[in-house]
């Protein structure tokens, strides 16, 4: 997905950084995002609401897939990578690379749950490890990996990278 605009603000031609400048606030507030499914695809608005900072990440955006084509809970696809930061764990490993498939965390399973619910499982201290099981594509091969999280890279308060 494109991120289009930021409380009314059009994102275009600013750079990433000044595009996650954007979504920072207090916890606890909201946001309204514009995007656009692909490069030709549907607009649509979201609302969210910005979480605490967490102290360590592994370098990954996740967005919902769902078996209809539309966002939402995944139901058995598991939860689409949508983006890989370049310094992050995740790109360090060589494993995880974008529209991989998020299957599980630390052995559980993302099935059915919302983008946020498993991007909470993939945070926690710097320095800790947690293990990923992906899938390469919709019918690519599965893998595991263990990436060792690192201290967070820019502030991604509502989970856009």
């Amino acid at each position: 997905d494109w991120l289009l605009a930021v409380e009314g603000q059009s994102v275009d031609g600013m750079s990433a950084q000044q595009a996650a400048g954007l979504l920072e606030g207090p916890a606890g507030t909201p946001v309204t995002l514009k995007g656009q499914h692909g490069e030709q695809g549907e607009t649509y608005e979201i609302t969210l609401v910005r979480t605490p900072k967490k102290p360590g990440d592994v370098g990954v955006a996740l967005a919902p897939v769902s078996t209809h084509g539309g966002t939402g809970r995944g139901k058995g696809k598991g939860i689409k990578i949508g983006d890989v930061v370049p310094a992050g764990a995740a790109a360090e490993s060589g494993e995880v690379i974008p529209d991989d498939l998020l299957l599980a965390v630390d052995g559980q399973s993302v099935d059915g749950m919302s983008a946020q619910q498993a991007a909470g499982l993939l945070e926690g201290p710097a320095g800790t490890p947690v293990t990923l099981k992906g899938q390469h594509g919709d019918q690519g091969e599965t893998y595991e990996v263990t990436l060792i999280r690192k201290p967070k890279l820019y502030d991604g308060d509502v989970g856009v990278a």
